[in-house]
């Protein structure tokens, strides 16, 4: 799978023109190529999206699983031109329904969670990457960030 195209900076606008089935985050205008997920991370992360889920049924929550856009960076009236570091999260849950729209979260999520059931192997992200990913968190104002 290619990028869409070599260039320097890469913003949310751009990820909006990339084919949907493209898995793809952007890490300071970086775009980051993510290859599918393992079949075991698939089945943990979806039963800590569906315990989630039933856990916060009625509680002003909402849980959402990857592909989930999360601009964590991104502040009101910014462009998608302006916006350059977008994750996806196994699972996030928004519990302030300001920050959704369409696209999906505009600043740090509650919580997000990330399911480390691949950890090497062409599956996975670089641990490079990963350590860039990880470390996007505190800055974000992302208040609790899991490795699960």
């Amino acid at each position: 799978m290619a990028l869409p195209s070599k260039r320097m900076r890469y913003t949310f606008a751009d990820a909006l023109t990339w084919e949907e089935n493209q898995r793809i985050e952007i890490i300071d205008g970086e775009a980051v190529m993510m290859a599918p997920p393992v079949r075991i991370h698939q089945e943990i992360s979806g039963e800590l999206f569906f315990q989630l889920a039933n856990y916060l049924r009625g509680k002003g929550c909402k849980v959402y699983a990857a592909p989930f856009a999360v601009r964590l960076f991104e502040k009101d009236g910014e462009d998608p031109e302006d916006v350059d570091t977008m994750v996806e999260p196994d699972i996030a849950v928004i519990c302030d329904p300001a920050k959704l729209d369409k696209y999906g979260c505009r600043g740090a999520p509650d919580t997000g969670l990330q399911n480390s059931a691949c950890t090497s192997g062409p599956a996975c992200v670089s641990t490079g990457s990963w350590t860039r990913r990880t470390n996007l968190c505190s800055p974000s104002g992302w208040r609790t960030a899991a490795t699960l």
